[in-house]
């Protein structure tokens, strides 16, 4: 709907279009500027402090092996406990904004 092209399908076909890209990526001052913009932007108040630290650990968890190398970002040191805590977010979320839980005011 964007132009995207191509657009994976499956897993398997991102894989392979990222193992296509991967030599044109590159990490430089520009990529390091917003790698630390997004994973270290400060919490906008203590309740929303460890949601973010949660979700920005889930982001690298995220990240190829090699991506991360190339930009210098230690994995999860729990990945487990993160990706537990962050199915638990997810879930609450999904609760929260479903259409028996969500009513706009008014």
């Amino acid at each position: 709907m964007l132009d995207a092209d191509p657009v994976p399908r499956t897993r398997a076909d991102a894989e392979r279009l990222i193992a296509e890209f991967r030599p044109e990526l590159r990490a430089d001052e520009r990529t390091r500027a917003f790698r630390d913009f997004v994973l270290k932007a400060p919490a906008r108040s203590g309740a929303e402090a460890p949601v973010r630290l949660l979700l920005m650990q889930a982001a690298v968890d995220l990240m190829p092996p090699f991506a991360r190398q190339m930009h210098a970002v230690a994995p999860p040191m729990l990945p487990p406990v993160v990706r537990g805590a962050t199915a638990g977010v997810a879930h609450v979320l999904r609760w929260a904004f479903s259409a028996d839980n969500y009513r706009r005011p008014g």
